[in-house]
């Protein structure tokens, strides 16, 4: 996969893109009484990652490649 073939497929990069930040986002957590999760419902409404620290605090987090998704 080529810089450009990466540009003329962003749907592809978008992924590529989200399972490296998730990596990332794990490597943080194992070193911080955390883990890394992600919600998906029914309804079809989701959460990128869930980080939750061993005190049960949590954060979400959306993960987008570009600056123009709409939000609805």
């Amino acid at each position: 996969m080529s810089p450009r073939r990466l540009r003329n497929d962003l749907s592809f990069f978008g992924l590529l893109f989200e399972s490296l930040v998730i990596r990332d986002l794990r490597v943080y957590a194992q070193k911080n009484d955390s883990r890394v999760s992600y919600f998906w419902d029914t309804a079809s409404l989701e959460v990128d990652a869930v980080i939750e620290r061993g005190d049960s605090e949590w954060m979400a987090v959306e993960i987008k490649l570009g600056g123009e998704q709409l939000i609805e």
